[in-house]
């Protein structure tokens, strides 16, 4: 999609599957919000409301990875006069991304299109894949409870990947299983 798209739905996607804001924190995201480090999350725009956060959770920080900076840099280079980091042409409001997903992303993206909220569960499950904890990936989404996370945001790819991975368990309990068999045969050995 970072290839494809033009701007600015090239940024808006690559804020939305690295960063795994909601669609109406993107839509709330000024400049003043973004340290060049981090995303301080303060403000909700949800069709015409500005508002809080979902919950008081989500008014958190969220890390900022490098390649997105860049992405975000040169977004702010040709856009930055705004107040707004993604605001519409016409009017300099907040940009309202199902509109531009329908002007620009749908033509060339087509089926393949799932929503915004797909990146959340998508940066969620790639995390997963990468080791890091579901608890630890609660905090980056800004849950108030990771049984949401656990539940709702963590996508086995496959059935494949589910024997895989017990496939991995089982290859450590044999492992553990055959080490106190093999130290249980030999202090048998020492004591005759």
């Amino acid at each position: 999609m970072l290839e494809r798209l033009p701007e600015p739905s090239r940024t808006v996607v690559a804020v939305a599957a690295f960063s795994g804001l909601r669609e109406s924190e993107i839509r709330g995201l000024r400049w003043t919000d973004y340290d060049g480090k981090f995303f301080h999350v303060r403000t909700s725009i949800w069709r015409t409301h500005e508002g809080e956060t979902k919950t008081p959770e989500s008014k958190n920080s969220v890390p900022v990875i490098a390649p997105l900076r860049l992405i975000l840099d040169a977004h702010k280079q040709r856009n930055g006069t705004s107040e707004w980091i993604f605001a519409g042409e016409k009017k300099g409001r907040p940009l309202h991304l199902d509109n531009l997903c329908r002007r620009e992303m749908k033509p060339i993206i087509g089926d393949r299109w799932h929503g915004w909220h797909g990146f959340r569960r998508g940066l969620m499950t790639v995390l997963f894949d990468l080791g890091v904890d579901p608890e630890i990936g609660s905090k980056i989404l800004r849950h108030a409870d990771s049984a949401v996370t656990r539940k709702h945001y963590l996508m086995l790819k496959s059935r494949a990947e589910g024997n895989v991975a017990m496939k991995r368990l089982e290859r450590i309990v044999r492992r553990k299983l055959d080490r106190q068999g093999s130290r249980k045969h030999k202090s048998r050995i020492n004591t005759v």
